[in-house]
């Protein structure tokens, strides 16, 4: 007496829910291996790695290249489980008539499943990658950007060590198109102790004037006798005077120069 044939339907279903176990459910080890075994290493040296970086993956985490790293991965997955479906679902099916076409359509709805599960996942880390890309490479709201792309304000030479205090300046910039100034009227100051696991965030008016500046080049008595929320947009708009020692773009010396006021005025150091 032969053993009745397993159906391939529910093989294909148990590879979709992990690459190998519908092998393993079909009797071919040597497959379930196959698809199951690269799988489980590299699930192994995510973990390990994330365990042995701790706070400098974290750190990296959201970085271009760690982006890019997981746009790839996402396809060789979506391969690689294709594949496992695909060959549990297709490979061989011992039904006839209705069974084996009801067999074929849930494979493929399976494999339209999967296909549409990581392109949903790709679309997310694309949109992420663009919003970080907006947040840290758009300036204070003006156009263009410095020469050969590379934007100093996104590769910071600041390097944290995950213990002492990191000081973070938020700010958000009121502009649009045909408008020459971008004022930025929310400025907030976030400081945060890693140690003690608090956090002190600090609101600096827009309309504070007076505040002081890193130097006397610009106004004798070293102080900026407007409201704070124009100082970028004057610095941007004369970078020689305000930025002569910096080979930077206008955007990026009117930020520079509104971070070391603040500093001032507060009395500490930002990253």
């Amino acid at each position: 007496m032969t053993d009745r044939p397993r159906p391939a339907a529910i093989a294909a279903l148990l590879s979709f829910l992990f690459p190998g176990l519908g092998q393993a459910y079909l009797g071919e080890r040597r497959a379930a291996l196959l698809f199951a075994g690269p799988i489980v290493v590299v699930a192994l040296g995510a973990i390990a790695t994330a365990i042995v970086l701790d706070e400098q993956l974290l750190n990296e985490l959201l970085s271009a290249p760690v982006l890019l790293g997981l746009v790839v991965a996402n396809l060789l997955l979506l391969a690689w489980r294709l594949g496992s479906i695909g060959h549990a679902g297709l490979h061989r099916d011992h039904g006839h008539g209705t069974r084996r076409a009801m067999s074929v359509v849930l494979v493929v709805a399976l494999l339209a499943t999967t296909a549409g599960m990581h392109a949903w996942a790709g679309m997310l880390i694309g949109q992420l990658n663009a919003s970080l890309g907006e947040v840290f490479g758009g300036g204070n709201g003006q156009t263009g950007g410095p020469p050969g792309g590379r934007d100093p304000l996104n590769r910071p030479t600041y390097r944290w060590n995950g213990t002492e205090r990191i000081t973070f300046l938020l700010l958000g910039v009121d502009s649009g198109v045909g408008r020459h100034e971008a004022l930025t009227d929310t400025i907030l100051v976030v400081s945060v102790d890693p140690v003690a696991g608090s956090a002190i965030m600090v609101s600096v008016p827009r309309d504070t004037g007076f505040v002081p500046l890193p130097d006397r080049s610009v106004y004798p008595d070293g102080l900026y006798p407007y409201k704070i929320n124009g100082l970028s947009t004057e610095a941007s708009d004369a970078p020689e005077i305000w930025c002569p020692d910096e080979v930077i773009d206008p955007a990026n010396c009117g930020l520079r120069t509104l971070e070391r006021a603040i500093g001032l005025y507060l009395g500490i150091s930002i990253q």
